[in-house]
């Protein structure tokens, strides 16, 4: 459930190419990574990111996939300096409501040099059957910033190991740039044809990791969960994100009915079934 915080203090701001997001302690004692709309960037649109924040966290634990603890934050004034800030300093002022991933105690980033060699390796993940659901969740939503080629070498995963019980378990999170990210902010549609170029299943982690998976436990997996997508009502989780949200994010003329028609296209799912099943060869 997305509840509403306040922020206390400013710890840092996080340099990234997207959002660079702040990090704050918040007034739940938690520490968030907080998003606004960033500096570098003129678009107003761009605010509806902080709305598919929102609903992929929603979807995400309504399919039970692990992801981070969200909330709307409420930006205080006492709680930072504005020129601690750099890529935030233009937009982000007292009392605006932000979007709040909530800092995840002990997990660390999944980067290149977690590609999984080693049975021993693969032993300790807790949920690895749940990559495979990413997989699929990222082709649906249209994620196109995880698996994603760096131009500076490596890959993007915006995913976590959290320790869990002695071992490690992954865990989803940023989801700013779904629906077709910066390139299609308003312009997605069901009819574009679905590529797993640039995204999850083709990244050396991904592939590293379901090595180690039975293939007929993966096809049995994907049927199973692209049927619980189908079952979802899309539209009563639309209608069921927080009423606090606020009205800029929702910037995009019909951009709830744009998301419900995008997502409900069975199509587009029996699609995604298909570019999985030819990316493990299953």
């Amino acid at each position: 459930m997305t509840h509403t915080i306040e922020t206390i203090s400013l710890i840092e701001e996080i340099k990234t190419d997207g959002h660079s997001p702040m990090k704050f302690i918040c007034s739940d004692g938690g520490i968030y990574y907080v998003k606004y709309r960033s500096g570098k960037s003129f678009n107003k649109n761009k605010l509806v990111f902080l709305l598919y924040e929102i609903l992929c966290s929603q979807l995400l634990q309504n399919l039970h996939i692990p992801t981070p603890p969200t909330a709307l934050v409420r930006i205080s004034e006492a709680s930072f300096n504005p020129e601690n800030l750099k890529a935030n300093k233009r937009y982000t002022k007292a009392n605006i409501i932000a979007f709040g991933s909530k800092e995840i105690t002990n997990s660390q980033l999944i980067t290149d040099f977690e590609v999984i060699e080693r049975v021993q390796d693969f032993q300790k993940i807790l949920n690895p059957f749940d990559l495979i659901k990413i997989a699929i969740f990222d082709l649906w939503v249209d994620n196109n910033d995880r698996g994603k080629a760096l131009k500076v070498g490596g890959y993007n995963y915006n995913l976590l190991f959290a320790p869990s019980n002695s071992k490690q378990q992954i865990i989803a999170f940023d989801h700013a740039f779904t629906f077709g990210g910066m390139q299609s902010i308003g312009l997605f549609s069901k009819n574009i044809p679905i590529s797993p170029v640039d995204k999850l299943p083709n990244s050396p982690f991904f592939l590293s990791l379901v090595n180690f998976l039975d293939k007929k436990s993966i096809e049995a997996l994907t049927l199973d969960f692209i049927e619980k997508c189908k079952n979802l009502s899309i539209r009563d989780i639309l209608d069921n994100l927080p009423s606090s949200l606020p009205l800029e994010w929702y910037i995009l003329p019909n951009i709830t009915q744009q998301i419900e028609d995008f997502l409900t296209d069975y199509k587009r799912l029996d699609d995604i079934q298909i570019v999985i099943k030819n990316s493990l060869k299953i």
